[in-house]
């Protein structure tokens, strides 16, 4: 499985290269997407594609116990004008994701792949800003690790939506 997750990175990383050098002339920003969190994005949009990398971290903690999440990862979607102001698009997003919990009970670590075929439209609210809404069926596989358990390997499928809120630059 990791083979796989490998190569598709792999994979991944050479189409947005390619894209991106194709393009030439690309538009770069700076964005945030509302979901569980806040998101920092750097959307590059060329004639045809939009690439977004993408960061989410969080660190709350209690008195008696603290939880920590990285997440890093990137979309590629193909972009399609619906008029003067709104443009769809259409890819995935690939992600990595690690998490670490601790309480009196003892500490849990975790991380995980995530591949999110994702479809979005955004609006454009003037040329430098947009608000864009988009959907995304997430696969998540991973291991856990937990103080005095076994390790345990997991997946798990669901939906996600975001709000998301652009400036190009």
């Amino acid at each position: 499985m990791n083979r796989t997750i490998t190569c598709t990175t792999l994979m991944l990383a050479a189409v947005l290269a390619a894209g991106i050098l194709e393009a030439g002339a690309a538009e770069y920003g700076l964005g945030v997407a509302f979901d569980n969190g806040a998101t920092v994005l750097l959307p590059i949009r060329t004639d045809s594609l939009l690439i977004e990398p993408e960061l989410n971290f969080s660190n709350q903690s209690s008195s008696t116990s603290s939880f920590k999440t990285f997440n890093v990862g990137s979309g590629a979607y193909v972009r399609r004008n619906l008029g003067p102001l709104f443009e769809s698009y259409l890819g995935g997003r690939l992600l990595y994701g690690s998490s670490k919990s601790g309480s009196g009970s003892g500490d849990s670590k975790a991380s995980s792949f995530t591949l999110a075929p994702t479809v979005g439209i955004q609006h454009f609210l003037s040329k430098q800003f947009s608000l864009g809404l988009d959907a995304s069926l997430e696969y998540r596989h991973g291991k856990q690790t937990s103080t005095g358990n076994p390790d345990q390997n997991f997946h798990s499928i669901g939906t996600a939506t975001r709000i998301l809120l652009r400036a190009y630059f």
